[in-house]
């Protein structure tokens, strides 16, 4: 028998009839040989399976594309592009699930070819497209990638399309918020500065402007130039070293200076971009605090000037009280003395014309209290108003000096109240005694204009005037300026000086009124003792004067009489 020879996947078996052996072993060869081609089916048919799993589960849309168009697609593509089954996709051109032209201006169907053109050419190719959906033809932006391979012995392009429309919107979401913050922190007033290693890599205008550099000029400085002394320097570095890695704020009061010298003063504060990492770098805020300095020092110096004037005041009243009234007690008592030894010396006429004296003097002793009491609050200020109070103080200024007064005033039906009232009278008051006391004024004119909604107090004075703008001494009673100044600001006022050296002084003063409807008419007042005939004024009229003349008559006789001798004893 001839042999035959059968060829199976590259290897030959010949089969003899006289060779049984020959014969087992190509049966054996054969089952081998299809044992392997099952198994190697089967890993075949798994690996389609896997990737048909994976060509069908993922979210980006996944196409095959040859020289006729698109033959196959997954099912998100379908759900990306809106079609509703994959042969209507497949019919479809690149160019017809586009607009008609890209961003640049081409059109679609030309571009579409030559990105095609360049993927079989170059085996991969990665670009950003404009595609639409079929079904609502919204235009979104998508990122494509298509790699060549062989499949069935033909060039064909796997193509994978990811809507990129959320992650743009995001993109233009943040660089619409980067826009933002940047606009933030070139309009802020608080100097921003980002530091790495103490060394400044950013600063904020109003940073720059604070310090007096330019952004290039501060980029790439150590920090240790704008200190003003290196132990501040060195302090700051051991609250960063304690504060900083542990992701607290790092808070300071110090003294910077600018690039011309000037010192200022600066809250700062900062904090660690990452408390994790420190070369990422420390973000620091300023804020200008040399006015608030510079007012907490006026006012400790303003507070020392006050206690010291109250002092002064005090001494001031302990002094008028001491030698005035006091030297006023002690003739009183005397005359008192004399009195007596007048009555026990049975000379009542003489007696009387002492009581007269006395009750003189008793009389200047009441003036002089009734002066100091309506310098510390004068009562007519809550009783009668503002210009009553005014008209009398001003009263006592022009009997005590040689100054006339000149005051104009107008309230249309309304009083002034409440603290309103008080800051004006304090004003009026401390301005004129500045003008008699330091300006040496024989003219003052007061003018008090009451506006619908404010109240305008202006005192002019003929004096020696001064130079406002220079520093002024505790002489130039700079401390009853800045009293008025004071209180004009406590009342949410204006207050102005005018003034020049021969020129006399201005003193404006505006408020917010306080007013309070017009007081009901206030009784008469009463009827005084006539001057000659007791020689002072005692508020009583009446019934009530009559009676107290009456009982000191009997007071005066009565004491007369005790002091006569009775009869039949010895003198």
């Amino acid at each position: 028998m001839t042999p035959k020879q059968h060829i199976r996947s590259g290897k030959t078996a010949e089969w003899r009839h006289d060779a049984p052996e020959h014969t087992e072993a190509a049966n054996e060869a054969l089952r081998k040989e299809i044992a392997e081609r099952r198994l190697s089916d089967e890993a075949l048919r798994r690996s389609e399976t896997k990737f048909r799993t994976l060509y069908d589960s993922t979210s980006n849309a996944i196409m095959l594309l040859g020289e006729n168009g698109f033959f196959d697609c997954n099912p998100a593509a379908l759900a990306v592009f809106g079609c509703a089954t994959r042969e209507e996709f497949c019919a479809k051109h690149p160019a017809d699930l586009s607009p008609p032209t890209q961003p640049d201006g081409t059109d679609s169907r030309t571009l579409a070819n030559r990105q095609i053109a360049k993927g079989l050419e170059k085996g991969s190719h990665q670009f950003e497209w404009m595609h639409k959906r079929a079904d609502t033809g919204e235009a979104f932006p998508a990122e494509v990638l298509l790699n060549a391979m062989e499949l069935d012995g033909k060039r064909v392009l796997l193509a994978s399309v990811q809507n990129i429309s959320k992650g743009r919107q995001m993109e233009a979401r943040i660089a619409e918020a980067m826009k933002q913050q940047q606009a933030i922190l070139e309009v802020s007033p608080i100097g921003i500065s980002l530091n790495k290693g103490r060394v400044i890599q950013w600063s904020n205008p109003a940073h720059c402007a604070m310090f007096g550099y330019t952004l290039e000029e501060l980029r790439g400085m150590d920090t240790s130039v704008l200190f003003v002394c290196q132990e501040d320097y060195e302090r700051v570095g051991r609250e960063i070293a304690l504060q900083i890695p542990q992701g607290l704020v790092c808070t300071l009061e110090l003294e910077f200076k600018r690039k011309n010298g000037a010192r200022f003063w600066c809250f700062a504060q900062g904090r660690a971009l990452d408390a994790g990492d420190l070369s990422a770098g420390v973000i620091w805020m300023l804020i200008d605090i040399t006015e608030r300095r510079q007012a907490e020092r006026r006012m400790q110096i303003f507070s020392r000037e006050v206690v010291t004037a109250r002092e002064n005041e005090k001494r001031h009243l302990s002094s008028v009280l001491h030698h005035d009234v006091g030297s006023l007690a002690v003739g009183i008592s005397a005359y008192l003395d004399a009195i007596e030894e007048d009555l026990r010396s049975e000379k009542p006429g003489k007696a009387l014309r002492w009581m007269q004296r006395t009750r003189r003097l008793l009389d200047e002793s009441l003036q002089r209290l009734k002066g100091i009491a309506v310098e510390l609050r004068p009562p007519e200020l809550d009783v009668l108003g503002l210009s009553a109070a005014l008209r009398q103080h001003f009263s006592l200024v022009t009997k005590r000096g040689g100054i006339r007064i000149r005051f104009k005033a107008g309230q249309h039906g309304n009083r002034l109240i409440g603290d309103t009232a008080v800051v004006l009278f304090r004003v009026a008051q401390e301005a004129l005694t500045n003008a008699v006391t330091h300006g040496f004024a024989k003219r003052v004119a007061v003018d008090l204009l009451t506006l619908k909604k404010e109240v305008r107090l202006t005192i002019r004075d003929n004096g020696t005037g001064f130079d406002p703008s220079k520093k002024m001494t505790l002489s130039m009673s700079h401390l009853g300026l800045r009293v008025m100044r004071e209180m004009a600001d406590f009342a949410g006022g204006a207050f102005t000086i005018d003034s020049s050296p021969g020129n006399g002084t201005t003193v404006r003063l505006t408020l917010p009124i306080a007013t309070a409807p017009a007081a009901p008419p206030l009784p008469p007042p009463p009827r005084p003792w006539p001057a000659g005939r007791r020689g002072r004024d005692l508020e009583l009229t009446g019934a009530a004067a009559r009676e107290e003349t009456k009982a000191r008559g009997r007071n005066i006789r009565s004491a007369v009489r005790s002091l006569r001798p009775r009869k039949g004893s010895r003198a």
